[in-house]
């Protein structure tokens, strides 16, 4: 009785997780646990080191480290509909159906690191000159629109900090 309790709940659990997976893969607008985030870090040179974060009641937040105008912590909002647009972009990227790293023979690149929760699944990337790499050019666009919806442009332009 015991082993059929434990093979119908791993039943069910294996069933849940294909069902989630299948969510993530259609992009339906009502995901409440959709949250991004990207990471962009140093280089040899001046490249803007830091994080945002994005949820999908379109809080943002944004951690300025180095060569930032904003350093720190900044919090702001951004609208449902850029949100969609951000999930829309996150969708097209199929992030989990790729590999979880992508690294180009190169040195002194900004590492960049992308994490994308859709329906309760969670995907992370890394990006190191990613497209000498295989890196679908998806990941860069999902990179830019992160940038672009979430509004960091004001915050993560370079200074001499």
């Amino acid at each position: 009785m015991r082993r059929l309790s434990i093979l119908a709940l791993a039943t069910a659990m294996a069933a849940s997780t294909a069902v989630s997976a299948a969510a993530a893969r259609q992009g339906s607008p009502e995901d409440r646990t959709f949250h991004v985030r990207l990471e962009r870090g140093a280089c040899f040179g001046t490249c803007p080191v830091y994080s945002v974060d994005v949820a999908a009641d379109g809080a943002v937040i944004f951690r300025g480290r180095k060569f930032v105008t904003c350093v720190g912590e900044h919090r702001w909002r951004i609208s449902s509909g850029s949100v969609r647009r951000l999930m829309a972009a996150a969708d097209r990227a199929n992030l989990f159906a790729l590999r979880d790293e992508y690294r180009g023979r190169m040195t002194d690149m900004p590492e960049f690191r992308l994490e994308v929760t859709r329906h309760g699944l969670t995907k992370r990337l890394v990006d190191y000159a990613g497209g000498s790499a295989g890196m679908p050019a998806t990941v860069t666009d999902l990179e830019q629109a992160v940038d672009e919806i979430a509004g960091t442009r004001a915050c993560a332009t370079r200074s001499r900090r």
